[in-house]
């Protein structure tokens, strides 16, 4: 948690040169994280610190985090040194493994193109038939197959993130039917089921969703879901949430809470400045049109 609260804080423009900063980050890249996430967050941080000098430690981390990546594209929740492959169907584990490796080629350390080819293809077999996607992947046992609102956002961006390196890794690469189909049923899903308040994300941190959610609004050009304004809406709650000692608290503490509320503000005035018009037919052929323009 702590590398997330310091990804947070270099992302709200704090220094890393300041003398408690340095001392923090100096004890985190002192920690040794045995956990998907722990890196995940690592490498995060790291993405915002200057890569000349520190790329040598995302190289260490991407290595280590590929201990914990599984053959069929998802991860573990535990690094292994003996990279022992197990039936990997913990979509939440899988998000924390894919934001380390995106983290990682933000800053030029870019898996090769069979790691995004297995992640992607990992994130439409694990959709369930709805275009939603659960905690566990769609191979799971039949009565744990459960739509999650934090999960089909995070399918979304898996999917976004995962082609956007296909097509820059791959010469020629052009999204197939399945890709498209897929990312835009999750689409479709959001559209139709988002809340900003909803009952079904109380488990789940409230502020991560809203950074997936995000996320997923400024790579897609989606300006409304389920005709709520997201960007001015979760805004507004974000701010309202605000306790009086400047932290938010959530279902999974306020270190948490508050760092993913502070990531979420760290983007709020870039609001969406174009978008495309829906209509009937396939107007969503080319879903990174307004990505490439921007």
């Amino acid at each position: 948690h702590q590398a997330l609260a310091m990804w947070s804080m270099f992302a709200a423009d704090q220094p890393a040169g300041n003398i408690r900063n340095a001392r923090r980050i100096s004890w985190i890249l002192a920690q040794n994280p045995a956990f998907t996430f722990d890196r995940a967050m690592r490498l995060q941080m790291l993405s915002l610190m200057p890569p000349d000098f520190w790329g040598p430690w995302v190289r260490r981390d991407v290595e280590r985090l590929g201990m914990a990546f599984q053959e069929n594209g998802g991860f573990v929740g535990k690094i292994q040194d003996d990279r022992k492959d197990e039936t990997a169907g913990d979509n939440t584990q899988a998000f924390y493994g894919l934001m380390g490796f995106w983290a990682a080629a933000r800053v030029g350390v870019v898996a090769d193109a069979s790691a995004w080819k297995r992640m992607n293809d990992y994130w439409i077999k694990a959709q369930l038939p709805d275009g939603s996607w659960g905690r566990v992947s769609a191979a799971a046992k039949e009565g744990e197959k459960k739509a999650d609102p934090v999960m089909t956002a995070a399918g979304v961006a898996a999917l976004t993130v995962t082609q956007q390196y296909l097509a820059e890794t791959v010469s020629g690469y052009r999204r197939s039917d399945e890709d498209l189909k897929a990312r835009n049923a999750g689409l479709e899903w959001l559209d139709q089921h988002f809340q900003l308040n909803d009952p079904a994300v109380e488990e789940a941190d409230w502020y991560y969703y809203m950074w997936i959610v995000q996320q997923v609004g400024f790579a897609s050009g989606y300006r409304t879901f389920n005709g709520v304004d997201w960007n001015t809406e979760v805004t507004r709650e974000i701010l309202n949430r605000q306790l009086p000692d400047g932290t938010w608290g959530g279902e999974q503490g306020k270190t948490v809470s508050t760092a993913f509320a502070m990531l979420y503000l760290s983007q709020a005035n870039a609001a969406v400045g174009a978008a495309k018009l829906q209509y009937a037919g396939a107007w969503n052929d080319e879903p990174d049109d307004l990505l490439n323009f921007a």
